[in-house]
């Protein structure tokens, strides 16, 4: 079982996690062992699964600067390995990139073939809760029984900003990106993805996919990119971005207005065609076609920029 208790260093430095055997009759069968190397901190939220050999491998969130002081920046998650009879078989490592920010654990589990998954959640140096991502992190246990890190399967990227002008980037799969407060770029990659800005003047890129933007207050950038697209520009004035050397799809512009600018890339007024259709204007161009909905021909052609 694992447990903690207090390591009496200050009233700051929390406790130690331990695992310790016991039988069904509650009798402890081996002595309790740390199951950090270095105690100093705070190790919480401890989750311990089975290896096929019968050892196992525990991770867990250490907390707190060494000495008890309070460190944004010393949230970290770890994972450690041990034999069957509860004794480490190696250091404790560090599952997350770097150190910055705040990491929590969120779950641990072991496929039949050992391999180690490790979810997480990290937030970026700030004292806004809003601003995490979650991630999964990929470990393959050694003969020596060790973790090594191997090639991370992406997962989809969940990601919301904070008050501040936040940077994201999604994967190859179908990712979810959202700002908030302040000038936001947000990136989907590839996959059909959602972005959605919020307050500020939001830079949102799509990718490849099927993608849905919504900018919403301020004066955005909405670059749906290859697929068929569906791009929301709300209040402020957007710029529609399209690449006409470039397979870009039916894509739709809703929440058009006057104040709002369409951007075909590589193309001229002769290589562009404007025409009436039942839900609004139809832009036809050699990258493909861009339904405008609720306007009419003349507020698409005198919105078209090149």
């Amino acid at each position: 079982m694992l447990y903690s208790m207090p390591n009496g260093v200050s009233r700051n430095s929390g406790g130690d996690a331990f695992l310790q055997f016991f039988d069904v009759a509650g009798n402890a069968l081996t002595a309790p062992v740390s199951i950090a190397s270095d105690a100093s901190g705070t190790q919480v939220n401890a989750k311990m699964a089975m290896l096929p050999d019968g050892g196992f491998v525990v991770a867990y969130q250490q907390m707190d600067a060494p000495g008890g002081r309070y460190d944004f920046n010393s949230h970290d998650v770890f994972v450690r390995t041990f034999d069957a009879d509860g004794n480490p078989t190696g250091e404790e490592m560090l599952v997350h990139d770097g150190s910055d920010g705040v990491q929590s654990l969120i779950d641990l589990s072991v496929a039949e073939d050992g391999t180690v998954r490790i979810a997480y959640s990290d937030r970026a140096e700030s004292t806004d809760v809003s601003g995490s991502a979650t991630f999964v992190q990929t470990f393959a246990v050694e003969g020596s029984g060790e973790p090594a890190e191997t090639t991370l399967p992406e997962t989809p990227v969940r990601y919301v900003g904070t008050k501040g002008d936040d940077v994201a980037t999604g994967s190859s799969l179908d990712d979810n990106l959202k700002g908030k407060k302040g000038d936001d770029v947000l990136s989907g990659l590839e996959g059909d993805d959602r972005l959605k800005g919020n307050n500020g003047n939001d830079d949102l890129s799509g990718g490849e996919g099927n993608d849905r933007l919504k900018g919403g207050k301020g004066d955005d950038t909405l670059d749906g990119g290859a697929g068929d697209d569906r791009l929301i520009g709300n209040q402020g004035a957007d710029t529609f971005s399209f690449d006409a050397t470039q397979d870009q799809g039916r894509d739709v512009i809703a929440k058009f207005d006057e104040f709002d600018t369409i951007l075909i890339e590589g193309a001229s007024a002769e290589d562009v065609s404007v025409t009436e259709a039942r839900k609004g204007a139809l832009i036809e161009y050699d990258g493909g076609t861009i339904l405008v909905k609720g306007a009419d021909v003349d507020e698409v052609t005198d919105a078209l920029m090149f």
